[in-house]
């Protein structure tokens, strides 16, 4: 049994609360450090420092020898469980809080490179070990089994285990509790047994939670809950409200569309575009591109760097939440695409439109850009996802060029339920997209989901309204239309306006987009004529995106704004005027951005890399069994035709705009004349 070798001088004076700086000296192979134990490690600075805990008891460093002043000289050559279980248990320093909620980050974060670390036990006591060796040693979870260390001294286990983790970024302490299954086969950070990675290169592991905020605070299940109601608004939510409200010759292609962007972007997100909108500052308006795939970075605490704060959860639970929302960015412009686009360049189109446009807004408006400096408030994305959208939907619907004259002229949905279903999704998945960006299972989270819902349901009643006074009906598909205007223009304020500025809003966002895509879109040759928008994107989200950004700007309370983490003191309502200018300079750069970028790429596609954007006529003509070789419908009428075997596979007959004298079929995009009695073209 090998005595505990004694402690050297530390050289100059070291706060382990503070990042290790260089200049203070080398820290020789040799070099040991003494640590109070449970739950947060505590580097003792120097032979002369004393660190009072809070049951009283102290470290001390005397003469190059540990000692702890109630239990005597800690070098004991015996295992007393008894006086560890004791040890371990001492309450945290009083310091701990500074260290955010996860009590880890307790050593120099710089240690020289190429050094390993080594857990080293004694009755009484705990070392940290700085070695020449990499091994990360996890040792035995029977308490007093003696291990052998590389360099051939034995030390003794605990009856509670601590874990020290080397990596690139230093080295973090963690309070690991009883010593878990995997710890009896010294498996390197391996969870369950195996697998884990190389010390020498690990992240920061910071699972242990403050004892000040309790156990099990809720933030990351919550996140994780949020990120999958966003993800399932995407997957199957459009996809299945795309390939319902298309005709049926469009059904698969349309909801294919939606389902290879939600694929694509995630690629694109690991690699290198969640860098470029979270990560280090690049430019103003972008951050540095960088991979995210080591487990080094997906175990590390998430971080906004630009920002400078953190959230209680780990970096693989932010860039899971934060590619679905750059997800189903996309998949909403698809939905101006649908109908002729070829799928091949659409293909191109997803990866080069997330990494030229869509980081740019992410990062400069939420990852610390110059837009997020200038005090622009974007709770969840009214500009990052829904002008953005909008705006290269509209501008993409002009190079791509429109459908079929016959395919605008009757563009009904081909099963209204399964749009209903869709919609339901969108609602309901709307709660993690606006209640999951305060990053916290917090109160401003439920403000947010409260917000959503009742803003939603004014914009519902308003849309419904309007139909029922203009086409003397109300229409299930405008009410579908009304709810995503609500949901959007709810977007950038969920979490800073008061109910009542919900209400209000949610007028504004029933009635205004009602008027650009049914009135004035109709009296506009230009915009009927170039820009074929199918589902209204530019309606829908860019319009309503913008009123969303104008509203915020007017109705944002000061308290609401602070519950979010923000210094903006409120909007113009609350007395700061100039906000309504910040957001209106905002919504005027993502517009501009994406006008300018959009272009670009599909002129790239088409000219460059010599790829269509628009299907040939005859693959328009015959749709989904032309393009995919599969069809939504195997059962039915047909269409005759003098291709693709002598018909359209679950096309419908030609029929009448109208089923009856009573009744209108609302159409999509080009619109369908109702009967005259009615009222005039109805769009929505």
């Amino acid at each position: 049994m090998a005595d505990l070798p004694p402690c050297p001088q530390i050289p100059g004076p070291l706060d382990a609360l503070e990042p290790w700086n260089p200049a203070r000296g080398a820290l020789e192979p040799a070099t040991q450090f003494a640590f109070g134990v449970f739950p947060v490690f505590r580097v003792v600075p120097n032979s002369e420092y004393r660190k009072k805990l809070e049951d009283g008891d102290a470290w001390q460093l005397v003469d190059g020898s540990c000692r702890r002043e109630s239990r005597g000289q800690c070098s004991s050559a015996q295992d007393d469980s008894a006086s560890n279980a004791k040890l371990f248990q001492v309450p945290h320093f009083p310091r701990a809080k500074e260290l955010g909620s996860f009590a880890m980050k307790a050593i120099p974060r710089r240690i020289p490179a190429k050094r390993g670390a080594q857990l080293v036990c004694m009755s009484g006591s705990i070392w940290l070990h700085i070695c020449t060796t990499h091994l990360l040693h996890i040792l035995s979870s029977n308490p007093g089994a003696a291990i052998s260390d590389a360099i051939t001294k034995q030390y003794y286990v605990p009856r509670y285990l601590g874990v020290i983790l080397r990596c690139k970024r230093g080295l973090f302490a963690s309070n690991m509790g009883q010593p878990p299954s995997w710890a009896a086969n010294h498996s390197h950070l391996g969870i369950g047994g195996g697998g884990g990675s190389d010390p020498a290169t690990a992240s920061p592991v910071w699972w242990t939670p403050d004892p000040s905020v309790g156990v099990g605070s809720g933030d990351n299940a919550w996140q994780l809950t949020a990120a999958t109601l966003v993800g399932l608004q995407s997957m199957p939510g459009l996809v299945v409200l795309y390939a319902g409200i298309m005709k049926k010759k469009w059904a698969i292609n349309s909801a294919f569309m939606a389902f290879y962007a939600f694929a694509a972007v995630l690629i694109c997100w690991v690699l290198w575009a969640y860098e470029a909108s979270f990560g280090d500052e690049m430019l103003p308006f972008v951050g540095t591109p960088n991979n995210v795939l080591g487990i080094d970075r997906m175990l590390a605490q998430s971080t906004l760097p630009s920002i400078g704060i953190s959230q209680q959860f780990p970096l693989a639970t932010m860039i899971y939440f934060q590619f679905v929302f750059a997800a189903i960015t996309v998949v909403i412009m698809a939905g101006a695409f649908l109908g002729r686009m070829n799928i091949y360049a659409w293909m191109i189109f997803v990866p080069l439109w997330i990494t030229l446009s869509y980081t740019v807004g992410a990062y400069s408006l939420w990852g610390g850009g110059f837009l997020f400096k200038l005090g622009v408030i974007d709770y969840s994305g009214g500009y990052v996802i829904h002008l953005s959208s909008g705006t290269a939907g509209f501008i993409g619907c002009y190079w791509i060029g429109p459908r079929l004259p016959k395919d605008r002229e009757d563009s009904r949905p081909n099963n209204i339920l399964t749009v209903l279903i869709g919609a339901g999704l969108l609602w309901t998945g709307w709660n993690g997209f606006n209640g999951g960006d305060p990053y916290a299972a917090s109160a401003d989270a439920g403000v947010a989901v409260l917000n959503t819902n009742l803003y939603t349901t004014v914009s519902v009643l308003t849309w419904t309204l309007c139909d029922v006074v203009y086409f003397k009906k109300p229409s299930v598909i405008g009410a579908v239309q009304g709810m995503i205007t609500g949901l959007v223009a709810i977007t950038p304020a969920a979490g800073v306006v008061a109910g009542w500025g919900a209400i209000l809003l949610g007028l504004g966002s029933g009635s205004v987009p009602w008027v650009t895509m049914n009135i004035l879109a109709k009296k506009s040759a230009l915009l009927e004529r170039h820009f074929d928008d199918v589902l209204g994107v530019m309606h829908t989200h860019m319009v309503a995106g913008f009123v969303g950004g104008f509203g915020t700007g007017l109705w944002a309370t000061v308290d609401g704004c602070a519950a979010f983490g923000l210094t903006n003191p409120g909007g113009a309502v609350a007395g700061n005027g100039i906000q309504l200018g910040y957001q209106m300079a905002g919504a005027m750069f993502i517009i501009g951005w994406n006008l300018v970028w959009t272009s670009l790429i599909m002129l790239f596609i088409k000219h460059v890399l010599r790829i269509p954007l628009r299907m040939p006529d005859e693959a328009l003509l015959l749709g989904d069994d032309a393009i995919h070789g599969e069809a939504a419908y195997v059962f039915g009428p047909c269409e005759a035709h003098d291709h693709h075997g002598g018909y359209i596979q679950g096309e419908a007959l030609h029929t009448p705009a109208t089923n009856d004298a009573n009744d209108a079929e609302l159409g999509l995009g080009g619109g369908t004349a109702p009967s005259p009695h009615e009222g005039e073209k109805h769009t929505t």
